[in-house]
């Protein structure tokens, strides 16, 4: 039996990750994790962030055999990235961050707004990578937390979502040239994020940049299922009723 590759999330918002790793994993199998009982993970400090995952991942451990574990979950890799590794020394681990070098690399002089958690965007790891880049655009970081729980509440076709969008970007939607999705669950609504700017923009989301790294990570280590048949995906989620969800959703963004 093959081993698995574990993704895990906060919520739904890792579904994009899932997704992208897919298409550059085809033959690998996994196991998807919602923490959707506790989210947003925005909000929790480091210390209940940690524990969270420690208990979910221990569990994954303990009933899957797992090669390597993916962070979907912006906040998560920001904030606790160090001590998670340093908690599980013996498995292979690659996290999502937002894809500023990559928007301000296409983007250089101009208006690139990063929108995240308000964890992620008040993060060190952040701010360290956007003061190194400052030179080179204008990036303009913005808290976004209201759009996780739309998502995990079905609810982001609303009028209240609607409102909320158009009034959190009108300050930016004259001049902004990119705009990088610093949160998987934020591609689930770029359509509307698009149609509240006042010119087209480019989009910028890290899921395609991971898978990427994770096929690297294992081919460097040896751990790639040879060539055959597709791999099987396993839905979990700490909220039973969310796991037709995650498999709607995986369904509903391929054909995106």
């Amino acid at each position: 039996m093959n081993k698995k590759i574990a993704v895990f999330d906060s919520g739904l918002g890792g579904i994009t990750v899932l997704n992208s790793l897919r298409i550059a994993l085809p033959y690998e199998d996994f196991v998807y994790y919602g923490d959707s009982a506790h989210a947003p993970y925005g909000t929790k400090t480091d210390a209940e962030l940690l524990q969270l995952c420690t208990d979910f991942i221990e569990k994954l451990i303990a009933e899957y055999d797992i090669k390597c574990f993916v962070s979907g979950c912006n906040t998560t890799t920001s904030r606790i990235w160090d001590e998670l590794n340093a908690r599980f020394p013996d498995y292979h681990f690659a996290g999502i961050t937002p894809a500023v070098d990559w928007a301000v690399a296409e983007n250089p002089g101009k208006n690139v707004l990063v929108m995240g958690t308000n964890a992620t965007i008040s993060s060190r790891r952040l701010n360290e990578r956007i003061d190194r880049l400052k030179k080179r655009a204008n990036i303009i970081p913005l808290p976004a937390q209201d759009i996780v729980p739309a998502v995990e509440g079905g609810n982001t076709g609303s009028e209240e979502f609607r409102k909320y969008l158009s009034e959190l970007l009108a300050p930016y939607a004259a001049e902004t040239d990119a705009v990088v999705l610093g949160c998987t669950h934020f591609p689930f609504v770029k359509k509307q994020i698009a149609e509240c700017m006042h010119k087209k923009v480019r989009f910028y989301d890290a899921a395609v940049i991971v898978a990427a790294e994770v096929r690297q990570l294992l081919d460097t280590n040896h751990l790639l299922n040879p060539g055959g048949k597709q791999g099987n995906i396993i839905f979990l989620n700490s909220d039973p009723g969310k796991i037709l969800v995650e498999e709607k959703l995986l369904k509903e963004y391929e054909h995106q």
